[in-house]
């Protein structure tokens, strides 16, 4: 299966929420249960340094039956200073990785503050 491509768009200094529903080839959603997911923020894929490391394991992707929920708190928002591209890894419980989405992770500067 070949990863979806869709771009993001964060408003700094605001809380980042967006859900995500698999589906097969078929157009049917996938089950998810028993996975993990992980999601890095990079100015490009082949920089270095993360602007966001989120996964299962820090609680900022939820997944629940067929749907991984994407949550970033306004203070982690607050500190992103430019965009940067991302994908979405998924790993089953035995162990097969697969990247499920990618894209841009466009920032929305905040002017108030």
């Amino acid at each position: 299966m070949l990863a979806g491509i869709h771009n993001f768009t964060c408003e700094q200094g605001s809380t980042f929420s967006a859900s995500i529903t698999l589906k097969d080839s078929a157009g049917a959603s996938m089950s998810l249960v028993g996975y993990t997911a992980r999601m890095q923020v990079r100015k490009y894929d082949s920089t270095a340094t993360t602007y966001m490391d989120l996964s299962t394991a820090n609680g900022a992707l939820v997944i629940s039956a067929n749907v991984i929920t994407i949550t970033v708190p306004s203070s982690a928002t607050a500190s992103l200073a430019k965009s940067g591209v991302y994908d979405l890894e998924i790993t089953s419980s035995g162990g097969i990785v697969s990247k499920v989405l990618n894209g841009e992770f466009r920032l929305a500067r905040e002017v108030t503050r």
